[in-house]
Formats: structure tokens, sequence, C-alpha cells
């Protein structure tokens, strides 16, 4: 994976959205799905116990009112997704609200059978406020006969307080993809390896 330059600084952003907690759902792939699955890993990690202070902001512009069980001084773990190309897809965007855990979540099979996978979305204490992109833009095709695709961990090693990036590497961790995908939707369930290809960025 070669990350464009012009890529390598992490981006806060702001939004009108804020997370909702809970469960994450693992529903078993049609014939016509198939379930991406990886995990990303931000070097040196942030700080959660500050981003979970921002749950209870209460100000005259803006209030935040936190799930049901998160209390003030919890310490709410970050989220993370991965966002594709919309093209093809009713869903372009997969994610978990732990983001040490695996992310798993179906999209559809484009006709042409290829992905493109285009960030990592992190999410500080779940907090969606605050996001941090990390580039990716890659692609890769789904195989026939397939409905679990494991597109591996992606490692960013960052530093300063701007989340500026100097690295990012692929990392193999199959064995433990494998067995959250068999955990999550069933012992049948049997995750296939696919290489990356990188993409140009559209100017």
């Amino acid at each position: 994976m070669k990350p464009n330059k012009a890529f390598l600084a992490g981006l806060l952003a702001l939004s009108c959205l804020v997370a909702a907690f809970g469960a994450d759902k693992y529903d078993k792939p049609r014939e016509k799905e198939v379930v991406v699955v990886g995990r990303v890993i931000l070097d040196p990690p942030v700080d959660e116990r500050f981003f979970s202070k921002f749950w209870f902001l209460d100000s005259r512009y803006l209030t935040i009112k936190p799930d049901k069980g998160v209390k003030e001084g919890d310490v709410v773990p970050s989220a993370a997704n991965m966002i594709f190309a919309s093209s093809g897809f009713s869903n372009n965007q997969i994610g978990t609200t732990n983001a040490n855990d695996v992310i798993s979540g179906k999209i559809n099979i484009p006709k042409d059978r290829v992905v493109t996978l285009l960030n990592f979305e992190y999410l500080p204490a779940g907090f969606y406020l605050f996001r941090i992109y990390l580039p990716v833009f890659v692609e890769f095709t789904v195989p026939d006969n397939t409905n679990y695709v494991y597109v591996g961990t992606l490692k960013y090693v960052r530093k300063g307080n701007q989340y500026e990036l100097v690295s990012a590497t692929r990392v193999d961790e199959f064995d433990a993809a494998q067995a959250a995908v068999k955990e999550r939707y069933g012992a049948d369930a049997k995750l296939v390896r696919v290489p990356l290809r990188d993409m140009e960025e559209k100017k």
C-alpha cells in the first residue's frame, strides 16, 4: 500500500452527527453480498479518556447526550469504519463500535466484482464530532463463490497533536480474523485473503 503524500495528514472534521452505541450485529451474507473483514491500528493510540469527556459537553450552542448506560467518567472505546466507493453499493460503510476489534460487514458485490476501499474513518471515543480519516485507496476483486474476504490490518503510525501520519503498513492477522468470522457468522464461514491493488488518486 502506497498512500499518497497529500493524504498523510489525519484530518479532524466536524459533523452534526452523534454516535449511537450498541452491540454490533452480524447477519450472514446473501449470494450477491460479500463480508469485508479487516482491522485498523493507530499508533500511538488516541487518548480515549480525554475524548470521552466530550460526550458530556454542554454549552449554549451544543448539548451532547450520551447513550444509555454511558455515564460521566466512563472511558468509551473508539469506533472505526471502512469507507468504500459508493457506486453500485446500497451501503458504502461498515464499522465497529470498538476500534480494537475486527471490522466486518456486508456490502453488495459489484457487477465487475471490483471493490474500492477508500479509507478508514477513526472516531475517538466513538465521538462523531471528531473524525480521523486514514487513507487506503486500494481496490480488490471478489473471487467467484466467495462471500468473506480479508483485506488485512492497516497500521498507521502518527506523530504530534495534529495527527500527522508518518507511515502506513499492512499487517497479516488472518488467523484472528478467521476466528472472529466463524464466531460471528457461523462455523461454515470461510474467509479468503484478497490481494490489494493501489489505485491512483483522481484529480
